[in-house]
This record gives structure tokens, sequence and C-alpha cells, in this order.
């Protein structure tokens, strides 16, 4: 299974059927994000190391290394960094609360 070193804070285990911002969210990782379609691009991320595929075409203009992690998934080992905090997602959702 692949694995995402996300800003070598966090390691997680993805199947690679999956989005990137699908498979951090089952992890409770609270990524930012907001259409989950490729036009927004709040969900950015850099790729460090490692390499994934786009699941769809984006309308937002990225540079070299950047993927959106609502349209990508992994392809092997990835490592990524974001230029927001990624943190443990506490709301009531994830708590199941």
């Amino acid at each position: 299974m692949p694995k995402v070193n996300i800003d070598n804070k966090f390691i997680v285990e993805t199947e690679g059927k999956r989005t990137l911002l699908e498979e951090l969210e089952e992890q409770n990782l609270d990524v930012n994000y907001s259409c989950r379609s490729g036009f927004c691009g709040v969900c950015k991320a850099t790729v460090v190391n490692g390499s994934v595929v786009k699941t769809e075409n984006t309308m937002c203009n990225l540079a070299e290394n950047e993927i959106l992690t609502c349209c990508s998934r992994a392809e092997g080992d990835v490592e990524l960094t974001f230029k927001n905090k990624v943190d443990i997602f506490q709301s009531a959702y994830a708590l199941n609360i």
C-alpha cells in the first residue's frame, strides 16, 4: 500500500484507489478544501518526492510539482507538503459525537 508522508509529521498508508484528500480525511487529518472538484485550489499541495496520478483535470494554475489533493491519488509512496498547516481533525464529526 502506498504511504503518504505529510510535512514529515504524519505518515498515512493508503489504498491508492481514492483521492489523496479522501484518504487523508479517512485518517482524520484536517486538510483545507472547498469545492472537491479542482476549481478552487484550496487543497493544493506540493509533491516533494514520489509520484501521483491526476484523477481529473483541474481549473487551477499549478506550479511544477503542485497538485490538488481532491483530484490526485498516490501512485506509490509520496511525500507532500502543504502551505496551510495539516493537523488532526478534532471536530464533533470526526469524533463521532
